[in-house]
């Protein structure tokens, strides 16, 4: 051992440094100091042997290997016994200790000192200690621990533990005799302190720390204290080796799904996992946001999240609110756009202004593109555009009167509102819900009967001589009787109400003031008779001309969906004679009017038979003088049964063969005179009395002053009225009759619709009511509240029963536009062109859209529109100056294209030849839409012919329900 550490250390330095690197000297000096006392430098003797001398004092030998670098080998010195050198930058040094071995440091390094022996690091800590020389054992102060530096080996998962002996064998257990050696390995996940240089049957303290995302499991090898916890302790009584194992930790990730959607990607995950979540939301929902955690992308549906934690995330769902764009053209304005709900029913309003009328919607498909008033089904962002014309007064709107009557169908009256002698006196005000009731329940047309005497036109007639052979005294005009302003703007109201909802509209001039004041005045036998020749009765024409001419001014510029009829039942008052007077006065008066009135439809009836003989009374020089006329009747038959809570009828039950056949019989003789005089006909009015005579508005009997009891004596059984409304609104439309059945609100004998779109309505259930007696009326009145708008067994009896005619009318632009004649191909053709390939046939009820035939068209070439065509019967006449509009309803077993085309056959002259106007192209879709094509006339024509051009895309096309009229 050395005795003099100074000289040694001096020496020792000296050799490092040399004069070389003189900056270092006070590293190493502090290094030797205080470290390295000399009682602790210890020579190996057994080295000595075998080394060569290099030079005086001085021995080398390379056993002990290099560790870090490449500055020199060992080397011997007498004084200094074995000595690593610095390399040969001078910044490194080996130092010997003897309960520990070499260590070796350097500058940049210091104060951690490296163990070969532990293979680790050890930190000097000048205030806290070091080592305690006189026990040789580890000492740290209060709140200092020995650390470790991971430089490259003793953490991390690096197991080994050795030192190197003297024969340069691995010795594991090189320890002085009183204390043993603990190793205290870590592996992967985390780090551990504890190991070192003990006395034997010292207790140490072990600590095992995890890394982020990792847990501690156990310790294995040695025995511990306890070796489930991080930190434990481990007595010495041997070389003891411990490893501290760890695990990456399992995080839970929760998912929640919100309204609307559902999540994927839940589960247990192990710590630093990117795991994918996604989010799928509903139909009509989108995903708002991820929260509760950090994502890659909070909005995406599909992201990542890095398991760090228990996490628990929510994926927050929101209704789709898509939005619905209105435009319009001139003529009008329009309401419904805005945001609404995924998959509402949006109502949607064109409104036209004066001078024009709503033609179509176009731009997304709504319920009905022809009604004013109609719902869109809102599943994604839309765009409507509403067209408006101008009501023209040299071109006027025209719709031939049997395609009005086939397209007027099924009706109902609005009776007892307009006709009495004030609005809601006999039955609830009109309002707009009801009309919106109407369509809703697909009506296609509604009668208003409209009273315009009493108040309501001022003029009085009664100062003329009532006496025969005065008319010459009546010098008055048109001029002098004026029609209230306010009246006609409130019928103005209501008429646009209905057309708005798409429903052919028949104003009916009706009521109980015009019985008094004018129908009255033509019956002998009633009080009011005037003498045909008197000045009164030249005044009250002519004020019965004025009125009409105000209603046709008030309304000239309206759509041909506004009919007119002259007047109400005027069978029971005028002789066929008068009637024909009066029907051709003012058919005079309102086509005199100009604007659509020119071509306006208007409905007559004959005089002095009533029913079903009422139209044939119409004189045959009427209906010539006029091309635009609807014959109409009415039909209570049997009166006994229809009218049976009055006294004097007592027939409650009806529904016989013979009933039946009744119905058929009358019916079929106004079809054969309808035939013959090429008019079609309109069942005005039709009905039976409520169910035993109740009243919906007061729950018990309905009053009739004019019976015994001044109560309802009888009425209909429920099957009874239920067959008497389905068969009379079955026969009519197997006829070919457009029809409204009469209906006067829930007060009243016959109720269908029971008008709780008024506020002022309060109904009661008909099955809570029972009768007793009607001779002396003893009844259980119902007090159930009826909130309910239809009487739905009458409603569905006259909507649900009846077929179309499939050849109805005369022959039109278009022949057989249902496909319901029989052949279904009549006045139709396939034309195939270039080698294109096509074939034709009928289908059924099933797949028409309406009636029992549609057209299919089996497409198998794609050579170009004209290259398959379905074609019309050529029309002949000459539509200069007029617009022709045709329409079909298309579907097909795949989306494809086609288009409309017109020939137009021109009048031999300068422009002799043939033309082809083509619409647009028309995309279809698997479901029957609406497809409609106009062309304006320009020049003499001889014949127009319609045609489908099919031959773009291969597929199966169905086609029913063609039209065309001509304005």
């Amino acid at each position: 051992m050395l005795k003099n550490f100074e000289s040694c250390k001096i020496h020792f330095l000296e050799f490092i440094f040399g004069t070389k690197v003189k900056k270092l000297h006070l590293f190493f000096f502090c290094v030797s100091t205080l470290l390295i006392p000399d009682r602790f430098i210890l020579c190996n003797q057994d080295i000595d042997q075998n080394s060569i001398v290099v030079t005086s004092n001085w021995k080398a030998s390379s056993w002990f290997g290099y560790y870090y670098d490449n500055g020199s080998e060992w080397i011997y010195h007498e004084d200094l016994e074995w000595v690593y050198p610095s390399s040969v930058d001078g910044n490194s040094v080996w130092l010997f200790l003897p309960s520990l071995d070499w260590a070796w440091t350097k500058q940049e390094h210091f104060p951690w000192i490296y163990f070969h022996k532990l293979q680790n690091w050890r930190y000097y800590d000048s205030t806290g200690g070091f080592y305690n020389f006189e026990t040789l054992s580890w000492t740290p102060k209060e709140e200092f621990e020995l650390e470790l530096k991971n430089l490259g080996g003793g953490t991390g998962g690096q197991e080994s533990n050795s030192t190197t002996g003297n024969n340069g064998t691995t010795d594991s257990n090189q320890t002085s005799n009183n204390s043993f050696l603990l190793t205290v390995n870590s592996g992967t996940g985390g780090s551990v302190t504890g190991g070192g240089i003990y006395y034997s049957g010292d207790t140490a303290t072990i600590r095992a720390s995890p890394d982020t995302g990792y847990e501690f499991l156990s310790w294995v090898g040695a025995t511990v204290g306890d070796s489930v916890a991080k930190t434990t302790s481990v007595i010495l009584d041997q070389n003891l080796s411990v490893t501290a194992t760890f695990s990456l930790v399992d995080y839970t990730l929760e998912l929640i799904a919100g309204v609307g959607g559902s999540v994927t990607g839940a589960g247990v995950y192990e710590y630093g996992k990117s795991v994918s979540i996604s989010a799928s939301p509903n139909p009509g929902y989108y995903l708002q946001n991820w929260t509760g955690a950090t994502l890659a992308d909070s909005a995406a549906l599909t992201t990542t999240i890095l398991i760090d934690q228990n996490h628990s995330l929510k994926a927050n769902f929101s209704r789709v609110q898509p939005s619905l764009s209105i435009t319009h053209g001139l003529g009008g304005i329009v309401s419904g756009g805005g945001s609404y709900d995924y998959d509402s029913n949006v109502s949607i309003i064109a409104t036209p202004e004066n001078g024009y009328y709503f033609l179509e919607w176009s731009g997304a498909q709504v319920a009905n593109s022809s009604a004013a008033t109609t719902t869109i089904h809102l599943t994604k962002d839309s765009n409507l555009t509403a067209t408006f014309e101008a009501n023209s007064t040299s071109s006027l709107s025209k719709i031939d009167p049997h395609e009005m009557v086939r397209r007027m169908g099924r009706g109902i009256n609005l009776g007892n509102v307009l006709s009495a002698p004030e609005e809601g006196k006999w039955a609830p005000a009109a309002t707009q819900q009801y009309f919106i009731d109407l369509k809703d329940a697909n009506f296609s047309n509604v009668r208003l009967p409209t009273d315009f005497y009493g108040t309501r036109t001022t003029g009085d007639t009664s100062m003329f001589s009532t006496l025969s052979g005065t008319s010459a005294d009546f010098n008055g005009s048109m001029d002098d009787f004026v029609v209230s302003s306010e009246y006609l703007d409130r019928i103005e109201e209501i008429i646009t109400w209905s057309l708005n909802q798409g429903l052919i509209t028949i104003l009916d001039f009706h009521g109980a003031n015009l019985k008094s004041e004018f129908l009255h005045t033509f019956n002998a036998s009633s009080s009011d008779y005037i003498e045909p020749t008197s000045a009164r009765r030249a005044a009250d024409l002519v004020k019965f001309q004025s009125i009409w001419r105000a209603i046709a001014n008030r309304f000239k510029d309206y759509p041909p969906e506004l009919l007119f009829e002259v007047v109400n039942e005027p069978y029971f008052e005028l002789s066929a004679q008068e009637m024909d007077q009066l029907n051709a006065l003012i058919i005079s008066v309102i086509r005199a009017t100009g604007g659509n009135n020119a071509d306006r439809n208007l409905i007559l009836v004959g005089g002095g038979e009533n029913s079903y003989l009422a139209p044939q009374q119409i004189d045959s020089s009427i209906l010539a003088s006029d091309d635009q006329l609807i014959a109409t009747f009415h039909y209570y038959d049997p009166f006994s049964f229809t009218s049976s809570q009055k006294d004097q009828y007592d027939d409650n039950d009806w529904g016989t063969v013979e009933d039946i056949e009744s119905i058929q019989t009358h019916f079929d003789t106004v079809k054969s005179w309808s035939e013959t005089n090429q008019i079609p006909i309109y069942l005005g009015e039709f009905g039976a009395d409520n169910v035993g005579g109740y009243n919906y508005g007061s729950g018990t009997l309905r009053k009739i002053n004019s019976n015994t009891t001044g109560y309802a004596d009888g009425g209909p059984d429920s099957e009874s009225r239920l067959l008497y409304h389905q068969h009379v609104a079955e026969e009519a439309i197997n006829r070919g009759f457009a029809f409204s059945v009469w209906d006067s609100g829930p007060t009243s004998n016959k109720t269908i619709h029971k008008r709780n779109d008024s506020s002022l309505t309060s109904n009661f259930d008909l099955s809570s009511f029972a009768v007793s007696s009607y001779e002396e009326p003893t009844v259980t009145v119902s007090t159930v509240v009826d909130s309910t708008t239809w009487v739905p067994e009458i409603k569905d009896a006259i909507l649900n029963h009846g077929t179309w005619p499939g050849c109805y009318g005369p022959l039109g632009v278009i022949k057989n536009p249902g496909f319901e004649c029989s052949p279904y191909d009549e006045g139709w053709s396939l034309k195939l062109v270039s080698g294109s390939t096509a074939e034709i046939s009928n289908v059924g009820s099933s797949i028409s859209r309406t009636g029992n035939s549609a057209m299919q068209i089996k497409v198998s070439s794609d050579l170009g529109y004209n290259k398959v065509l379905l074609e019309n019967t050529a029309f002949v006449s000459d539509f200069n100056g007029q617009r022709i509009t045709v329409e079909c309803w298309i579907r097909s077993s795949v989306p494809a294209e086609f288009r409309m085309q017109l020939k137009i056959t021109e009048k031999e002259g300068v422009d002799y030849g043939n033309k082809f106007p083509s619409s647009d192209i028309f995309s279809t879709t698997t479901e029957y839409q609406r497809f409609i094509f106009r062309h304006t006339v320009s020049s003499s024509i001889d014949a127009v012919q319609f045609k489908l051009l099919l031959g773009k895309t291969p597929a199966t096309f169905f086609v029913d329900d063609c039209s065309a009229f001509v304005e």
